[in-house]
C-alpha cells in the first residue's frame, strides 16, 4: 500500500478496519449504557398534583424529605 511514496505494511491494512470495527462496538457500548442510564434515572414519574405526591408518600416510594421537597415545589 502506498501512500504519499511511502509503502506500508500489509498488517497496517488490515489494522485500520479492525481499529474502526472496535470503535463501532466501543461506541455501541457506550450509548446502551447511557440510554439505559437515562431510563434508570426517567423512571420516577414526577407527580402532577398533590394527591400524587400524597399517595407515592403513604405507599412509601418518596421519603420524608423529598416529600417535603417536592411538597413546596407543586405549591
Amino acid at each position: 500500500m502506498t501512500v504519499t511514496g511511502v509503502v506500508w505494511p500489509t498488517w497496517v491494512a488490515r489494522l485500520i478496519p479492525i481499529a474502526i470495527l472496535l470503535n463501532l462496538v466501543i461506541c455501541a457500548i457506550i450509548w446502551a449504557r447511557v440510554n439505559a442510564l437515562f431510563h434508570r434515572l426517567a423512571e420516577r414519574a414526577p407527580y402532577r398534583n398533590r394527591s400524587e405526591l400524597e399517595e407515592a408518600f403513604r405507599s412509601g416510594a418518596v421519603s420524608r424529605e423529598e416529600y417535603e421537597r417536592l411538597k413546596a415545589r407543586l405549591s
